[in-house]
């Protein structure tokens, strides 16, 4: 892979030579040589070697990048773009296999994709249900509902904060949908950081929620302490229902990433070209499945004693960096789409994991304490004037409990005060 001095150096001038700009443009030796010999870029020679300036051949060279789907070699990008580069794309290359794993064909390549009715497929292909919940947390009979409840509660507080104000789109998370937020989303990340902040206290709170189920005496206080017992108590029950592919993705000083990789080529359909992601450099499923495991090893290898390092842990640090040493620069981070992509993935990721906290919930203490619960919540944000009567059936909370209903898995029901608009879960598009 180019390192970046050597593209730097190209930029300046200092590097010239054909075998680096043969390795910057990504073809051959020969294939440059045949761009000199036909005249389609201007060439120098000193000492018997050709020497390639990129200021010499500007246009060229960005022509060729764009017909790659890259930037123009000569785009300017700052530092901070590029550390805030290495923690969103292993949130994007999540996200990427949530939507291509749990889509249909035609979806996949026409690019549509909607939140419920990714949520509701995957729920469908792992045969989630409430019973096999229960018997496979087993939780403890010292559990206080009342803890757990709070911390549920927590996770929807969290959530909705970071909800809104509601994008015109709630659902679809398709590249069209970018462009229908866009200018959403740009409110939304105005303080990029908080966002992020809001995003993991909810993930945290959900997860913790569940984790109380086995561990009834966690140390609420310590996040260090929350996230080691929700590894070592509550994982391996979650990995056996909710918890499934590619959020069981995670890096043990013994274990392997084989487990996911058997994932990907269950899914048939994912070893064909139009599963890739759409970004450079264009991974495979089975590309992206190691690049998030080489990443989870390398973090989890950071902190003396090697330790098993999950979705959860990354989330975590990229809190960490985001809200206490990269503030300034996630301040710069001015693109539009970059705030788009980082709303889009911080949401799908969110709906989905709500949803593992919710149905553990419902699964131990029963559908009605779940619905009185939510009740209380959506009653609470209205009155509050948090969120308008009319926007409650815009939210994830009740957009996920219309995605329970049609699958089955619970018949409670929140009557809302007006008819769902188009951000409606589909009553079509979910198989139940």
């Amino acid at each position: 892979m180019l390192v970046d001095s050597e593209l730097i150096g190209f930029l300046n001038g200092t590097v010239d030579s054909i075998s680096a700009v043969a390795r910057i443009m990504h073809v051959s030796r020969s294939t440059v040589h045949g761009w000199i010999k036909d005249g389609k870029i201007e060439a120098t020679v000193v000492g018997h070697r050709f020497r390639v300036r990129y200021s010499d051949n500007t246009a060229f060279f960005q022509q060729r990048q764009l017909e790659y789907g890259k930037k123009p070699v000569g785009a300017y990008v700052p530092d901070e773009l590029r550390r805030y580069a290495k923690w969103h794309q292993l949130l994007d290359a999540m996200t990427w296999l949530i939507k291509v794993s749990y889509s249909t064909t035609k979806q996949i390549k026409k690019r549509r994709f909607r939140m419920d009715t990714l949520l509701a497929n995957y729920l469908t292909l792992y045969d989630v249900s409430l019973r096999g919940l229960q018997t496979a947390l087993q939780p403890e009979t010292t559990v206080s509902r009342g803890l757990i409840t709070d911390d549920l509660k927590r996770g929807w507080y969290n959530e909705l904060a970071f909800a809104l104000p509601l994008k015109p789109a709630t659902l679809g998370v398709s590249f069209g949908d970018l462009n229908t937020n866009e200018q959403r989303s740009v409110e939304r990340f105005a303080f990029p950081s908080w966002r992020i902040t809001a995003a993991y206290y909810s993930t945290y709170f959900y997860l913790r929620s569940i984790t109380l189920h086995k561990q009834p005496n966690l140390r609420l206080q310590e996040h260090g302490a929350a996230i080691a017992s929700f590894k070592n108590n509550a994982l391996g029950p979650l990995s056996r229902t909710v918890w499934r592919f590619p959020f069981d993705i995670s890096h043990s000083p013994e274990g392997s990433g084989r487990k996911q990789r058997r994932v990907v080529r269950g899914l048939g359909h994912l070893r064909h070209k139009y599963c890739h992601h759409p970004q450079p450099p264009h991974r495979s499923p089975a590309q992206l499945v190691d690049f998030i495991y080489q990443t989870f090893r390398r973090n989890g290898q950071k902190r003396g004693k090697p330790r098993t390092y999950t979705f959860l842990d990354y989330f975590h640090d990229f809190r960490v960096w985001a809200n206490y040493l990269e503030i300034d620069s996630l301040l710069r981070l001015a693109g539009r789409g970059y705030k788009g992509f980082l709303d889009q993935n911080l949401s799908l990721a969110l709906f989905f994991i709500g949803a593992f906290a919710e149905l553990t919930y419902m699964a131990v203490f029963g559908e009605q304490a779940y619905s009185d619960s939510l009740k209380g919540f959506l009653e609470l944000v209205v009155r509050s004037e948090t969120v308008g009567d009319r926007d409650i059936v815009m939210i994830p909370h009740y957009q996920r409990l219309q995605i329970y209903r049609r699958l089955g898995l619970t018949s409670v029901w929140i009557e809302p005060r007006f008819t769902p608009d188009d951000n409606a879960v589909l009553s079509n598009g979910i198989q139940g």
